[in-house]
């Protein structure tokens, strides 16, 4: 199978972001940055298995380096599962999140969920 990008509108925007900055805490990723709005964001990555950071572009099968996508299809994803690394019944799912110059994060996990920032 060939891998498929999907257009993902998960709650925030990556265009033109700053400051992006990730954690992993007992499989729990943290995803921060300011958006386009210079308004402060907050993602929990549930369950995070696998994640990627770089800041080359892309080669994958995406149409744009400013939005977020679900990869399906995913050979990473694949890779886990066919090693028993997930259960295949947990609903995992591979996210691409482009943020155009800055870089770019995969990740495989099973929700993406923003948090509310107190300001």
């Amino acid at each position: 199978m060939t891998e498929k990008a999907t257009p993902l509108s998960p709650g925030f925007s990556t265009a033109d972001a700053e400051s992006v900055s990730l954690s992993l805490h007992k499989r729990n990723g943290i995803l921060e940055f300011i958006d386009w709005h210079e308004q402060p964001i907050k993602v929990m990555l549930v369950d995070t298995i696998a994640l990627k950071w770089q800041e080359a572009d892309s080669c994958g099968p995406e149409d744009r380096d400013d939005m977020s996508y679900e990869i399906m299809d995913s050979e990473w994803l694949m890779k886990h599962l066919s090693q028993h690394i997930i259960d295949p019944e947990k609903g995992y799912k591979h996210y691409k999140l482009c943020f155009n110059a800055t870089g770019i994060l995969e990740i495989i996990c099973r929700e993406m969920r923003v948090v509310k920032v107190n300001q």
